[in-house]
């Protein structure tokens, strides 16, 4: 369940107690809870992020390889 559809049913100051109460007390007014990504999406997600991190770490080394060239020319 979401944190931001609880808080406002939450009292008092944060701790365990006071969150399962807000949870107990959402859950009877009918706030919905947040469905469970599938794993086709979590393996996409999984992929984009290798992806993105292989196309940093490419652009790491051309920028290292350039800045070596240029310090020595």
């Amino acid at each position: 369940m979401s944190p931001k559809l609880v808080k406002p049913y939450v009292t008092g100051l944060k701790n365990d107690k006071n969150d399962a109460r807000g949870i107990y007390t959402a859950l009877e007014i009918g706030v919905r809870e947040v469905p469970v990504k599938s794993a086709a999406i979590r393996d996409l997600a999984l992929l984009q992020t290798m992806r993105t991190k292989r196309q940093r770490e490419k652009v790491e080394k051309l920028t290292t390889s350039e800045a070596s060239c240029l310090g020595t020319g």
